[in-house]
């Protein structure tokens, strides 16, 4: 074996040799002598390659394609390894339901670390992709610790984050809201001007050089407060666990705070007063979920703020449920007006105040249309935007995703790097970004590596170079449920690239209501819709039947019955 050979051995075995002191004692010491930066405490980086028999596979999240695709890959082949900041897989459609108590936050989630076989599990956030080195450079969630993991394949499946782009900053005065553009100053009026600027509902960045010499010339001259301060208070996103907790939590918060008799008439409006902002199935569905508990639970325990509250769903485009047939929308939107939910349609979001009224301190929210409303909750699930990783790599992107061909992968990676989910895209075919994309993607890729990638032999030197062979035949997964998997090579044509298959649309409307769209489904059903109890049968045994637990799907009918007969729990802890 040659020196150089033995060299990056040793480097990849590094940290199993570390974990293990006595029992390589001469290696280590022998190694430490020729390599003293190697032999430092392993702080800033650690776990290279060590499990040589088995190529590393590296999963970037666990949302529907990781956590699929980390399930489905053979252990026998692969060392599977997960990074992720979230230690669970999200079952997102039953999301909206915890916010309001319907379901339990447990009952949705899956633990990482219960997938059989997986190599190991970081609690981290990817932050640097090397393609040279083929590492990962990761940040330790807690003490953000840096630390670097290397990869024989890599998978990309991080996602997006909520994005809530707004033209203007929050500020304190005594008067109408000066907003973002008035500014005083010359200077600042040139600073807008020439300097590009994102502003976000959750945070303010400025893409400049003078990034925080702007930042602080707001902050200090003009004391304009960064609406950062009140993502967690007042205004939440709907994407993760925590913030569903999160929501839950403040509702009741309203519900007690507008409850005590000393409160001023105009705050307890506030406080009862719920935005929502975005018309897809998320929103639609919390919404109605919302207005659920109103009527069930919060009329029984608080019958005296019934007449106070206001329900309003905001949306930027014509209409909601935009990807359903229009006569679908349409019953959806004429079923929320029945409730009384304020909806209006082509309304963009300007900008959120907090303003002193009557002496009072109240949250606004104003609209591009010059319309204000006072609210004490502001739900947001519209827009996406990509995560640090993906924004600042050096990967080819289309519209902040990162490009991939026809068999999921990253151009000029030599087939190492693969992505899927809505951070990646293939500019040649428009796929929407939801759950049952990145799931098929996930299943495709399994079959790709466990039938085919597996005969590729990356660990051999001589195929550094090489470019990964394509797969064979992968027949696509049309079926949603793995008991008639049987069917899609019966129903579908295989071919070495992804096929996307659609399995319809639904959403739910609360107990006893929904929508489904089958018109344009390749599922072996018929070409229709339904509506209203029907299609609340078919949402809740579909998702029911697809939990990946017998625990789940245990607990969660429980939880609807407890829900239905004795009601949801309005404490707050």
């Amino acid at each position: 074996v040659s020196h150089a050979s033995t060299n990056g051995l040793l480097h990849r075995h590094l940290p199993l040799i570390r974990q293990s002191p006595s029992c390589f004692p001469g290696v280590l010491r022998c190694f430490a002598s020729s390599h003293p930066a190697a032999s430092s405490p392993p702080t800033a980086t650690t776990d290279t390659l060590a499990t040589k028999h088995k190529p590393r596979v590296i999963i970037l999240g666990s949302g529907w394609g990781g956590y699929t695709l980390a399930s489905r890959l053979s252990k026998s082949h692969y060392d599977v390894r997960v990074i992720s900041p979230a230690n669970h897989f999200l079952f997102t459609p039953l999301l909206p339901s915890t916010a309001v108590g319907t379901l339990e936050f447990r009952a949705i989630q899956e633990p990482v670390r219960t997938i059989r076989g997986l190599g190991q599990y970081y609690m981290a956030k990817g932050r640097e992709v090397d393609l040279d080195k083929q590492v990962v450079r990761c940040e330790d969630l807690y003490k953000g610790v840096k630390f670097e993991v290397g990869y024989d394949y890599l998978i990309l499946s991080v996602g997006k984050k909520v994005s809530c782009p707004v033209d203007v900053v929050a500020c304190q005065c005594s008067s109408s809201c000066c907003g973002w553009p008035e500014f005083p100053t010359p200077v600042c009026v040139d600073l807008f001007l020439t300097h590009t600027v994102s502003l976000a509902l959750c945070t303010i960045q400025f893409y400049n050089d003078h990034q925080k010499i702007f930042r602080q010339t707001i902050l200090n001259q003009y004391h304009q407060k960064s609406i950062q301060r009140l993502e967690g208070v007042v205004v939440f996103f709907l994407k993760h666990l925590y913030h569903a907790r999160q929501i839950r939590n403040r509702i009741l918060e309203c519900f007690e705070r507008a409850s005590n008799p000393t409160l001023p008439q105009i705050q307890r409006d506030r406080l009862l007063s719920f935005i929502v902002v975005g018309g897809g199935p998320t929103s639609c569905e919390f919404m109605s979920e919302l207005h659920e508990f109103i009527n069930q639970d919060v009329a029984s325990w608080y019958p005296d703020l019934i007449p106070h509250i206001k329900l309003t769903l905001v949306e930027a485009g014509p209409g909601i449920l935009g990807s359903f047939d229009k006569a679908l929308s349409e019953y959806y939107l004429k079923e929320l007006e029945k409730k009384n939910i304020d909806v209006r349609l082509n309304t963009a979001v300007a900008g959120v105040d907090e303003r002193y009224i009557e002496g009072e301190q109240i949250t606004v929210a104003r609209f591009k249309d010059g319309s204000e409303v006072n609210f004490g909750t502001m739900v947001w699930s519209a827009g996406l935007a990509p995560v640090k990783l993906i924004a600042n790599s050096n990967l080819p992107l289309h519209r902040d995703r990162v490009v991939t061909d026809d068999y999921l992968r990253v151009p000029n990676t030599k087939g190492r790097v693969f992505a899927i989910g809505d951070c990646a895209v293939n500019p040649a075919v428009n796929l929407p970004p939801t759950a049952t994309v990145a799931e098929q993607q996930a299943i495709y890729l399994s079959e790709c590596f466990n039938k085919y990638y597996s005969k590729f032999d990356v660990l051999d030197e001589k195929n550094t170079e090489v470019e990964l062979p394509l797969p064979g035949k992968v027949t696509p997964a049309l079926m949603p449920f793995n008991s008639l998997s049987f069917l899609n090579k019966l129903l579908c044509n295989s071919s070495p690239k992804f096929q996307y298959k659609n399995r319809g649309a639904m959403a739910s409307m609360g107990f006893g209501g929904g929508v489904t769209d089958l018109k344009t489904t390749d599922l072996p059903s018929p070409k229709t819709t339904l509506s209203g109890y029907a299609s609340f049968l078919v949402w809740r045994s579909t998702y029911l039947s697809k939990q990946l637990s017998a625990q789940n799907m245990i607990l969660i009918p429980m939880f609807w019955f407890k829900a239905l007969v004795f009601g949801r729990d309005i404490s707050r802890f």
